[in-house]
């Protein structure tokens, strides 16, 4: 977690904000990009979380600015940053470093990427995502499920799955087993390396996003520009419309979450 300690009249208060990293991968990709094992040292997610989390700490030292002085409701006020581990992992980990067994690396390790939280992981338009006929991306969604339903990595990692919205009742089903059976908790959909980037607000999409809301899964979408978020603002408009009409108790579990709108 961030940690904001606020100090103003001779008072202080602590700010805990809790941090996800809504956006990595699991898998191969086709353009050669790889994270094959979340915690592999120097190339792994958890060591990219501690390189950033280091270099932030680098930063505070060269420019002093981990504390500054500021105004708050017209008071002088100070506010200093730190990093502190999520209290109930913290313990868990303190638990198993007291046993002397398995695991009992963890408290140390993760004191160099206290500052995320949890991180949101999905497939890569991976080399293996065809191996099981059931669904494109069957594979790789086994394959992150392996991950993030499994400690310690589960104490960590949110996992996605994903799936292309035009294999039609093959991609709904893939997201019902998604949640039902591999205990993913979201859904990741790529309109462009699927090639379906012209079809964004097709019916099929809507019924797949209508699946998603039927488990409470937010959508997280990559875009590419302008042209494919207004696409998908009217894909949500046309998926609400049918769930006020058929099923508006699912109205408030429609989630969909823009990738790469900076």
């Amino acid at each position: 977690m961030l940690t904001s300690t606020i100090e103003q009249d001779g008072k202080k208060r602590v700010e805990h904000i809790f941090i996800i990293d809504a956006h990595s991968h699991l898998g191969q990709d086709v353009d050669g990009a790889t994270m094959m094992n979340p915690l592999a040292p120097g190339a792994g997610t958890f060591d990219f979380w501690g390189n950033v989390q280091g270099r932030i700490k680098a930063d505070w030292e060269k420019t002093g600015e981990q504390s500054f002085t500021t105004f708050m409701d017209g008071k002088s006020t100070k506010i200093s940053w730190s990093f502190t581990p999520y209290p109930f992992t913290d313990k868990l980990y303190i638990a198993l470093e007291k046993l002397g067994k398995k695991h009992s690396d963890l408290k140390e390790k993760s004191k160099f990427y206290s500052m995320i939280d949890q991180g949101v992981c999905f497939p890569f338009q991976d080399v293996f995502r065809d191996k099981h006929p059931e669904a494109l991306y069957r594979a790789s969604n086994i394959n992150v499920s392996r991950f993030t339903t499994r400690f310690p990595f589960s104490m960590k990692l949110i996992g996605y799955g994903r799936c292309d919205p035009m294999e039609g009742e093959k991609a709904v089903n893939e997201v019902r087993y998604a949640r039902e059976v591999l205990g993913l908790r979201g859904l990741k959909l790529h309109p462009r390396s699927e090639g379906w980037i012209d079809k964004i607000s097709s019916e099929k999409a809507i019924q797949v996003l209508i699946e998603a809301a039927s488990f409470s899964m937010p959508v997280i979408f990559d875009t590419r520009g302008r042209g494919s978020i207004l696409q998908i603002a009217q894909l949500i408009e046309s998926t609400r419309n049918i769930l006020k009409s058929k099923y508006p108790d699912l109205v408030p579990h429609l989630k969909v979450i823009i990738a790469h709108f900076a």
